[in-house]
């Protein structure tokens, strides 16, 4: 499946498909000038051995292989599985993070958030270390601009404050 973004070309994969390797990809890539792939719903094997770089998985040898002659990946996990990320070894990796439902997911793992941590971020999930703590002012800024929170310790999302009003945990985007 090849989508057109604004200015470049998307091939949307299953991680089964990236075992058979680059070539046929840099060739699919070549012909319709791909430039990004779209990793689809990605299993946890396939995550974690992403995250530790293991090159003896087909299909993240090829991720690899692909960074390495800069095509850029997207994955786009469900979210339950967010909470079982690992959070440090995703920062240095050239990914960009959605959920199931095409909800950024952004990474901090520091253990305070600030303010200055937060203020750019807006409708999305926030992936950090289990015990992080947060400022007054990046609490406030969260809440107001729907910035949750996905823990390891916690599970799911963040419970603390009464973020969610009328809406249910499970989909904290949708409008009633």
């Amino acid at each position: 499946m090849v989508d057109s973004p604004s200015d470049c070309q998307v091939i949307a994969l299953h991680p089964r498909q990236l075992e058979s390797g680059l070539t046929s990809l840099v060739e699919l890539a070549q012909e319709s000038g791909v430039s990004q792939f779209h990793i689809v719903l990605p299993d946890l094997v396939f995550l974690l051995a992403l995250t530790e770089f293991d090159s003896s998985h087909p299909a993240v040898k090829t991720v690899l292989e692909a960074w390495s002659i800069g095509i850029t990946t997207r994955l786009i996990i469900h979210r339950q599985l967010l909470p079982m990320l690992p959070v440090s070894p995703l920062v240095p990796l050239p990914l960009d993070i959605r959920d199931h439902k095409g909800v950024e997911v952004h990474l901090r793992e520091n253990a305070w958030l600030n303010y200055g941590d937060v203020a750019l971020l807006s409708q999305c999930w926030l992936l950090t270390q289990p015990c992080v703590q947060l400022t007054d002012l990046a609490r406030e800024h969260m809440e107001r601009e729907q910035v949750y929170l996905v823990t390891k310790r916690r599970g799911y999302v963040s419970r603390k404050s009464d973020r969610f009003g009328s809406r249910t945990p499970e989909d904290p985007f949708t409008e009633r």
